[in-house]
C-alpha cells in the first residue's frame, strides 16, 4: 500500500487519469439521453470512484486517513481532512447515495448488475416510485441535475492545482 502513496500525483497525472475516465464514458453504455448511464455516464458513479482514488493518490502520501477503502467512506475522509469543502462533500455524498439507490433498485428488479436506466416504460414508471418521486418527470429532472453537478464538481476538484476551497 505504501508504494501506491510514495509519490503524490502531479496535476498532469491527474489530468491523464481523468482522460482515462472520459474514455470509459465515450466507450461504454452509449445511450440516449446519456444521463440514463447513471454508472458510466458524465457525473455517474464512476466519476466518484475516479475522484476519490485520484485524490487519495494525490494526498495519501501525507494523509494516511484518506486511504479508506470504499468510495463513500473515502469521500467522507477527504472532507474530514479538508481536501473537499464540507458543503461540496455533503452534495457529493447525497448525490452518490442517490445514484447508488438507483443501482440497488434496478439490480433488485433485474436480478443482475445494471449501469443504465432502462427505456422500458414499466421500469420508468416504477423507478420514480421506488425512489420516492411522484412521477418520471420529477425523478428525471432531479437525476439529470445531480449528474450535471457531479461532473462539474469532480472536474473542479481534480483539475485544479490546490484544494478546492472556492467551490
Amino acid at each position: 500500500t505504501d508504494l501506491l502513496y510514495r509519490t503524490p500525483l502531479a496535476l498532469s497525472q491527474r489530468s491523464e487519469l481523468w482522460k482515462m475516465r472520459q474514455r470509459i464514458e465515450k466507450e461504454r453504455d452509449l445511450v440516449s439521453p446519456p444521463q440514463r448511464a447513471f454508472k458510466t455516464g458524465a457525473g455517474g458513479i464512476i466519476d466518484f470512484e475516479f475522484l476519490v482514488q485520484i485524490l487519495q493518490l494525490t494526498y495519501g502520501s501525507t494523509h494516511a486517513n484518506i486511504r479508506s477503502p470504499g468510495t463513500r467512506k473515502a469521500l467522507k475522509s477527504l472532507v474530514n481532512e479538508g481536501f473537499i469543502p464540507e458543503k461540496v462533500g455533503t452534495t457529493l455524498t447525497e448525490n452518490y447515495d442517490f445514484l447508488k439507490q438507483i443501482e440497488v433498485h434496478l439490480r433488485r428488479y433485474e436480478n443482475k448488475g445494471i449501469s443504465v436506466i432502462s427505456d422500458v416504460p414499466e421500469i420508468q414508471k416504477a423507478l420514480p416510485k421506488w425512489m420516492s418521486f411522484p412521477d418520471w418527470n420529477e425523478f428525471w429532472q432531479e437525476h439529470t441535475l445531480k449528474m450535471q453537478k457531479n461532473r462539474i464538481i469532480c472536474e473542479s476538484l481534480l483539475l485544479e492545482n490546490s484544494k478546492a476551497s472556492s467551490l
